[in-house]
């Protein structure tokens, strides 16, 4: 059994996440909301298991477009970037923006240098990813957002920020190929994804 501490609760800000002694990176992924650190499980066989093929297919689009980008993984300062953040399976970052938090050591990025968030969806963060995380990456201004889900079919949403809000771009399921040409072209299929 493992004790509650009462130094770990909150309410915090976002620099608190750097202290390992009371968010202990290895017993998953630490995020803020509402000044309230929420932490997700590690992630599943299959669900890494799609987050390498996928990430492979964004940096090699990356490349083949040309585009000045890094795909990684980043915390996004969510308003008020004090005590909310978010951290994504994958994001896509303006190549000076990714410059910049390696050079300051930045502990986020703002939503405006992320030209594409990815969530793979777990079962027990279904919500989050579905609800919540629709809200706060809207707020922090990032231009795409794709929800692939791997239950009971993979598939993937693709949202577009349009005013404060998200809009349904485009969806599918299986095995399907998907051709999209923002924020950059690839064609990437569930299916595939999943299983190859």
């Amino acid at each position: 059994m493992r004790v509650a501490r009462d130094w770990q609760v909150g309410p915090c800000t976002v620099e608190d996440l750097s202290d390992q002694e009371r968010f202990d990176p290895e017993a998953g992924i630490w995020e803020m909301v509402e000044g309230w650190p929420a932490m997700s499980l590690w992630h599943r066989a299959s669900h890494s298991y799609l987050l390498d093929n996928l990430s492979a297919a964004l940096r090699d689009a990356v490349r083949t477009a040309g585009l000045d980008a890094k795909v990684g993984n980043y915390r996004v300062a969510v308003p008020d970037s004090r005590r909310n953040s978010r951290i994504p399976d994958l994001v896509i970052l303006d190549g000076a923006a990714a410059r910049e938090a390696r050079d300051t050591n930045a502990l986020t990025v703002t939503g405006d240098d992320v030209l594409l968030a990815v969530e793979v969806v777990s079962a027990e963060d279904a919500a989050r990813d579905h609800v919540e995380k629709v809200r706060d990456y809207a707020r922090a201004g990032i231009g795409h957002y794709w929800i692939v889900d791997l239950d009971p079919t993979p598939g993937i949403t693709l949202l577009r920020l349009e005013g404060d809000s998200y809009t349904l771009a485009d969806k599918v399921e299986g095995d399907v190929d998907l051709s999209v040409t923002e924020p950059l072209p690839v064609t990437l299929n569930p299916h595939t994804l999943a299983n190859d």
